[in-house]
Parts: structure tokens; sequence; C-alpha cells
């Protein structure tokens, strides 16, 4: 039995992990619910597995519901007499994709595309500034600091961060500009704190920081 679509499928969150990434730098982070190119490609491998078990002489239809793929990877597993090797693989690439350190490991292997992927960081980057609706975070602050950098983490409070650190020039000098954003579920967020070369900057210089970055400036 040809197995090459069911491992295809046990790597699928991590493929989709990747093809998110790349939609997410062809649209600079604009195009939101990102998570059907996912989806979509484990229903892709999943009808291409079935139509090649139909084609060997297997029933698909007692493997159950596709979209529990690691269900349906089990039964497949034990329907052919095989090893349940693949639906482990797709169980720990799914735990890391969700859970794990698939933001560092796309970044280290250059499969992030530069985006520096986690799907906190993409809830940032395609938000908006409430004063400024028509720019989106990521673009703008991809455009306004040189050699961007973005990473999530959580704090010490137990709460959820993005940062994003860059060049800026203050004061015509060459100098560091970070921003943090707190994560508010999974959807939301508010600006944490800005600071330049490590000092915390206070509201006014915020709201002159941010209409510098997000303003229009005709």
């Amino acid at each position: 039995m040809d197995n090459r679509w069911i491992w295809w499928l046990a790597f699928a969150p991590l493929v989709g992990a990747v093809l998110e990434n790349l939609a997410a730098v062809m649209t600079q982070g604009g195009v939101k619910r990102l998570w059907l190119i996912t989806a979509g490609i484990h229903i892709f491998f999943i009808e291409v597995d079935a139509y090649k078990l139909r084609k060997a002489g297997y029933d698909p239809s007692k493997l159950g519901f596709y979209a529990l793929v690691p269900v349906y990877m089990a039964k497949r597993a034990r329907l052919l007499k095989q090893s349940m090797t693949y639906a482990i693989v797709w169980c720990v690439t799914f735990a890391l994709l969700v859970f794990g350190p698939v933001g560092y490991i796309l970044q280290k292997t250059g499969l992030d595309f530069g985006m520096g992927f986690s799907p906190t960081i993409m809830t940032v980057r395609a938000g908006e500034f409430s004063g400024y609706p028509k720019k989106k975070i990521g673009p703008a602050l991809d455009k306004y600091l040189s050699n961007p950098k973005w990473t999530s983490f959580v704090g010490t409070d137990g709460e959820t961060y993005v940062q994003v650190e860059g060049g800026v020039t203050y004061k015509n000098k060459p100098a560091t500009l970070k921003m943090q954003f707190q994560m508010q579920g999974s959807n939301n967020f508010k600006l944490h704190a800005a600071g330049i070369n490590g000092q915390v900057l206070n509201a006014l210089e915020e709201g002159v920081l941010l209409f510098a970055i997000f303003g229009d400036h005709k």
C-alpha cells in the first residue's frame, strides 16, 4: 500500500505553517484566517490518501469523519495492519505547532521567510491601532524600522507578549526602538510599552511615536 500521502498528512501541520508564513509575507500580514490554508492541506492529503485506499480495494468510509485526523490515521493503521507511527508523528507536529517552538524552528531554518512565525505575532501584525485604522501594524513597522525583529514570549507575569525591535534615527543619532504588545485573548492586544535605547517612553512620547509611524503625513 502506498503510504506517501499519509506521511505527507503526518507533517501537514508543519507544511501548513510554512505556507501560512509564505502567504503572510506575500500579503504583508494583511490577511486573516490563514489557518484555512492548513485546514485545506489536511483535506487535500486525506482525500488523496482515501482515493489511493479505494483503488487498493479498501473502504475509507470505515475510517470515520475525516476532520478527526488522528482518528482517521489510527483506524487506517489498524485496517492495514501497519504501525501507528504516522499518527503519532501528526500528533507531535500538531502539538509543536500549537504549544511548542515552531516559530523558533522556522526562523532558524529560514522557512518563516523572514516573518518570525507565531500565531500571536501574526495577530499583532494584521491588526491596527484605533486611531490609525487604515494602516496595518506589521507593514508599517517593517517600513519604519531598519532590520525589524519580531518575537513572542510569556512574561514573568504569565501574560503573552509580542515584541518588535529595530533601528531608528533618534535626535539625529542611530538608536534602537523596542515596542511590546500585550495579548488579550487570542485575537486582541494592546500596546504595553515602547522604549528607545532602553528608556521607556511616556504617554505623550508614545503618541508622537505612533503618529510618526502610522500618521498620514501628506
